[in-house]
C-alpha cells in the first residue's frame, strides 16, 4: 500500500481538530498545549502541504522570520533568558498557525472533509469545556490567582472558570468557537449543494 500525504494529511487535520481543545493545560508559570507535544509531525505536514500554495508560504515564513529576528534582537539587547523565551513564543506562534498551511494545502478539500473536521471540533471542544466547567464547579482552579476576580476592596475573590488552561478569556474563547460551530458551520456544511 503506497502511502499517500494527501491522506495522511486529511486525517492529521481531523486528528487535531478532535485533540486540540483538549490538549492544553497550565504548567509552572507556561501554558502548554498539544502543538508542542506534535511539533515535529505537525512542521513536516505544514510545510509539505505548503507546496500548494507559495504566495501565502512566502508571506508567512517572512512572518516568521520577522518573529525568530525579533528574539534574536531581544536575546542580544536583554540577555539570554529573556531571548530564549521570545524565541519560544515565535516558535509557538508558527506552530499554531501551521494547521492552516496543512489545511489550505489540502489538494482535495472537499466539504465531506469539512464536516468531518467541524464533527470533531465539536466532539473536542465540547469535551474541553465540559471537564472545565467540572473543574470550575468542584472548586479546581488551573490558575488559582488569575481567575480571582476582586468585586470591591476588602472583598473576597470570585474565582472565574478557566478551563483546562485556567485562562478565563480563553475559555470564553473557546465557547464561543463552539457554538458558532455548532449553529452557523454545522447547518452551513449540511445544505445541499445545487447541481
Amino acid at each position: 500500500m503506497r502511502f499517500s500525504q494527501d491522506g495522511a494529511s486529511r486525517d492529521y487535520v481531523k486528528f487535531l481538530a478532535l485533540v486540540s481543545p483538549v490538549g492544553g493545560f497550565y504548567l509552572g508559570s507556561t501554558s502548554i498545549t498539544i502543538f508542542e507535544f506534535m511539533a515535529p509531525l505537525l512542521l513536516w505536514f505544514s510545510l509539505r502541504g505548503s507546496r500548494q500554495m507559495p504566495q501565502f508560504t512566502l508571506f508567512y515564513v517572512i512572518y516568521c522570520v520577522i518573529s525568530v529576528l525579533s528574539a534574536a534582537l531581544v536575546f542580544m539587547l536583554d540577555g539570554a533568558g529573556f531571548g530564549v523565551r521570545t524565541f519560544a513564543v515565535a516558535l509557538r506562534q508558527f506552530l499554531l498557525f501551521s494547521p492552516f498551511l496543512l489545511v489550505f494545502g489540502i489538494r482535495d478539500f472537499d466539504l465531506k472533509l469539512a464536516q468531518e473536521v467541524n464533527n470533531r471540533f465539536l466532539i473536542g471542544c465540547g469535551a474541553a469545556m465540559l471537564g472545565g466547567l467540572a473543574l470550575h464547579f468542584l472548586g479546581i482552579q488551573v490558575q488559582d490567582n488569575q481567575q480571582m476576580l476582586w468585586l470591591e476592596r476588602g472583598a473576597s475573590p470570585v474565582l472565574r472558570a478557566g478551563g483546562l488552561v485556567g485562562n478565563s478569556g480563553s475559555f470564553g474563547l473557546q465557547a464561543a468557537l463552539w457554538f458558532t460551530s455548532w449553529f452557523l458551520v454545522r447547518p452551513a456544511l449540511g445544505q445541499k449543494m445545487p447541481a
